[in-house]
């Protein structure tokens, strides 16, 4: 059977000797597909290189290690699999974990307690986007036992629903915008003087009376023609629109870093604080946060299919949740090229379908 394997890279399809736009043909037979999955679940599970005779004892494999070993040569030489020089085993190599997912994966969904278990925990924290974003990604990363990453919402026309004026001490007032997508932004103001509670009600009802359904720049040609304490939160409510309708990737929670430092991969520290580096950079992942958001559908990005070289030893799941065109965000695991994408990809499906209903309902 000839299969074409496409990549999310370019750069990454022509290190791998690709023929025309990001794809690779690999011709495998039935006895090949069988031995590759074997290899690549037995690598991520064991860490350790896969013999031929592991494969030949396996129940169904009515063939001689010898065979073995001389299909495991061929996929080595199609680029499915290499050989580290220090074992007699192989391992899978990028495109071998891309023919995997794509051809041979079997999902592995969540258990109706899992679900129930999840959903429990979103129902008992208040209904604002902004409370649900950490606790996803918390959730995510103890489940895939990898770091997870969740951006908030983000909506290019994003407009005010309500302003919140909350006193924390005499001069000092928390400013609180509650947005139509259901995010949520806010700042401390230093005032020149004290207000009382009382009087930031009242502000904040009429401000929100004023510049309830607009956008940053409406909000501060309405600020520029007020004056007074009604000028000055008006225009902190227009630069807080304005700063919520800047790159959504400026705003990404990561939970399980540590699950991902404990992995052999990333035992040099060296790695580990690359990897560290590239996550805490937004701009490292927003071109591709971006395109996921857009495009919608789930994606897997492996090893050298990333376009940033610190990401390199890395995979990624990746797939868009809220409304297209309205609010959308991302939610996704990172972890070693030697992930167990079967659990890592239920899981990111469960994850964003949740919180497409949590976002639906907000914003009915």
């Amino acid at each position: 059977m000839r299969v074409l394997i496409r990549c999310w890279s370019r750069s990454a399809a022509a290190e791998q000797g690709a023929r025309g736009l990001g794809g690779i043909e690999v011709e495998l037979t039935a006895r090949q597909q069988s031995i590759l999955k074997q290899v690549v679940e037995d690598y991520i599970l064991s860490v350790v290189p896969v013999p031929s005779e592991k494969n030949a004892g396996r129940a169904g494999m009515k063939v001689s290690s010898a065979t073995v070993r001389n299909e495991m040569v061929e996929l080595e030489e199609l680029g499915l699999l290499t050989h580290p020089h220090t074992s007699a085993g192989r391992v899978p190599s990028d495109l071998g974990y891309r023919y995997y997912i794509e051809h041979l994966m079997t999902e592995s969904g969540l258990t109706p307690m899992e679900a129930e278990t999840i959903w429990h925990q979103f129902h008992q924290i208040e209904a604002e986007v902004d409370e649900w974003v950490p606790l996803a990604a918390a959730v995510m990363a103890q489940m895939a036992r990898m770091a997870a990453l969740v951006t908030k919402l983000h909506s290019p026309g994003d407009r005010l629903k309500r302003v919140e004026l909350v006193s924390v001490q005499d001069d000092l007032v928390l400013v609180v915008l509650i947005l139509r997508s259901g995010g949520l932004q806010q700042r401390m103001l230093r005032l020149n003087g004290p207000v009382s509670r009382e009087d930031l009600i009242r502000l904040a009802n009429k401000l929100t009376d004023l510049l309830g359904g607009k956008g940053s720049s409406e909000i501060l040609r309405k600020a520029a023609g007020l004056v007074g304490l009604e000028q000055e939160f008006a225009m902190a409510v227009g630069r807080l629109m304005q700063q919520s309708e800047r790159n959504w990737s400026d705003a990404i929670y990561y939970e399980g870093i540590g699950y991902v430092s404990g992995e052999p991969e990333f035992g040099r520290a060296e790695r580990l604080f690359s990897l560290m580096q590239a996550l805490q950079r937004g701009a490292t992942l927003a071109p591709l946060l971006g395109e996921v958001a857009d495009s919608g559908g789930l994606r897997v990005i492996i090893g050298r299919e990333n376009e940033a070289e610190e990401m390199r030893g890395c995979s990624l799941v990746l797939t868009r949740y809220g409304l297209s065109g309205q609010a959308a965000g991302v939610v996704g695991v990172v972890g070693p090229t030697r992930m167990r994408y079967w659990r890592a990809v239920s899981l990111v499906r469960f994850m964003a379908g949740l919180l497409d209903q949590l976002v639906e309902q907000s914003l009915r």
